[in-house]
């Protein structure tokens, strides 16, 4: 399992996953993947891209995943073409995306925070599945990185394109843009609630 990204001059990189990372995916995530219909998609994390959340990609065997800093914590979609699918998982963090958190939910993730810093050097998976490809991705600093097999850059430019064919027909003008951000304003995925996953 790796990241996955593609440089300024359009090269595909990838870099080997952290264990703790590809396993919080597999254990974590997948088993809670579900159905993601094209419209589904473009009716709501489609419209993710127009705004400031942070994202990286993940290559496991032929399908990618888009891990996304998302209220309630994290959203995960796999953009395999005609077969997407989607689970979301809330923060450790009681008090993500601006959520009031009661003062026993503080104690319980200050004594997560603490049990995980003692047992583990990386970052907690949620955060280090995006930032430790996102910062390098922004700073265009890919020493750690290597190029892509064939196989892989194929996956994952076959994954774009098609989400590009998928979304190419949805913003003309400013105008057609704005109605199309405050549709995906009010769909599920814009108000996922933190008590709603586990």
């Amino acid at each position: 399992m790796h990241h996955v990204a593609a440089t300024a001059s359009s090269q595909t990189l990838v870099k080997p996953l952290r264990p703790a990372y590809a396993r919080y995916l597999r254990e974590e995530v997948f088993p809670r993947l579900r159905p993601l219909s094209d419209s589904e998609y473009l009716n709501g994390p489609a419209g993710i891209l127009n705004t400031l959340a942070r994202f990286s990609y993940v290559i496991d065997g032929d399908r990618i995943f888009w891990c996304v800093e998302w209220r309630p914590g994290l959203l995960a979609i796999d953009l395999t073409p005609g077969g997407m699918r989607w689970a979301a998982r809330r923060s450790p963090d009681p008090e993500f995306g601006g959520r009031r958190a009661a003062s026993s939910e503080l104690q319980r993730y200050d004594a997560w925070q603490r049990a995980w810093q003692s047992e583990h050097r990386e970052q907690p998976p949620q955060y280090g599945l995006i930032f430790d490809a996102w910062d390098d991705t922004v700073a265009q600093s890919f020493s750690a990185w290597q190029a892509a097999s064939e196989a892989q850059h194929r996956i994952f430019r076959d994954a774009v394109d098609a989400l590009n064919t998928l979304t190419a027909t949805l913003l003309h003008s400013p105008r057609s843009c704005e109605r199309y951000m405050e549709m995906c304003r009010h769909s599920f995925f814009w108000n996922m609630q933190w008590n709603d996953f586990d």
